[in-house]
């Protein structure tokens, strides 16, 4: 979109905001499952097919462990109940 100016260009200097992409599962769920998921996730990311589609789409495949993952959770949903609360913000 090259019309559309950068965040910083708009005026909006301190601004964040990503899109990420991951597998959540149910609490509880058995750790080799869980590893499992991973390896073969991994596996899929890592082929050079699926990089290049993803990456001519413009994703960047950052790969990650789950509790690495568990922890982005965490702080994503700490940042975001920040910003409802701040604007006032109140599910309908």
């Amino acid at each position: 979109m090259p019309d559309v100016p950068a965040l910083a260009e708009a005026g909006l200097s301190d601004y964040e905001a990503t899109f990420w992409q991951g597998l959540l599962l149910p609490a509880g769920t058995p750790a080799v499952v869980v590893q499992r998921l991973h390896k073969d996730v991994s596996a899929a990311l890592s082929a050079a097919e699926m990089r290049e589609r993803l990456n001519s789409a413009g994703s960047d495949v950052i790969p990650t462990t789950p509790d690495d993952f568990s922890r982005l959770n965490v702080v994503e949903i700490e940042k975001w109940a920040k910003v409802v609360k701040e604007a006032g913000l109140t599910p309908q």
